[in-house]
């Protein structure tokens, strides 16, 4: 999350574990489907990444995801170009997933660490 995408990636939603996988199937068996899904989900169970400062970041990424996925559904018959472009979105949005839960473990650590007086060696 820390390299800077496009402004077509930036709109792949960060989703729970579980919703991420199911679109990575998704993907693989229907392509684009996923990427509709994960793009939906930003108005339920997941959190946008588009920095905009504007209140319609959770429709931006919903209807890029949307039209993304429609276009990964049509060029499937184009030498199976969406097959692989909407695998490698799902593969994308699981990968956001563990970076995001891996920035979030390092943000808890250091909450508790502070919480508790600072790091673990200083029992003087």
């Amino acid at each position: 999350m820390n390299s800077p995408d496009s402004w077509i990636r930036s709109s792949i939603p960060v989703l729970p574990r579980w919703l991420s996988v199911v679109c990575l199937v998704l993907n693989i068996v229907l392509p684009g489907t996923g990427t509709m899904l994960g793009g939906a989900s930003v108005f339920c169970c997941s959190s946008t990444r588009v920095q905009n400062g504007k209140d319609d970041a959770n429709l931006r990424t919903f209807c890029v995801s949307l039209w993304v996925g429609i276009a990964q559904m049509f060029t499937v018959t184009f030498l199976l170009v969406g097959w692989f472009w909407s695998i490698s979105w799902g593969v994308y949005m699981v990968s956001l997933t563990r970076e995001a839960k891996r920035k979030r473990n390092k943000q808890l650590t250091a909450l508790a660490l502070n919480a508790f007086g600072g790091s673990r060696t200083s029992h003087s």
